[in-house]
């Protein structure tokens, strides 16, 4: 598990990832309420899979620039 910016990236086994996946997002959700003392914060998830790679639009122009390849 690593912090990115406001997010957390999680590698996980493919197999099972639907159950670990809601394991970590009620323990983020429980983290948010302890820190607010009682908020609930919104999570989302975004999975990539085995072969593919995150894309975020605003870093289209840069991942093309620097001619990267998975």
């Amino acid at each position: 598990m690593a912090p990115v910016h406001d997010a957390v990236l999680i590698e996980m086994e493919e197999d099972g990832h639907e159950e670990e996946l809601g394991q970590v997002r009620r323990l983020m959700e429980k983290a948010g309420r302890v820190i607010t003392g009682g908020m609930t914060i919104r999570t989302d998830a975004e999975l990539v899979m085995p072969g593919e790679h995150f894309e975020d639009p605003r870093g289209t122009a840069m991942w093309e620039a620097i001619g990267a390849e998975i």
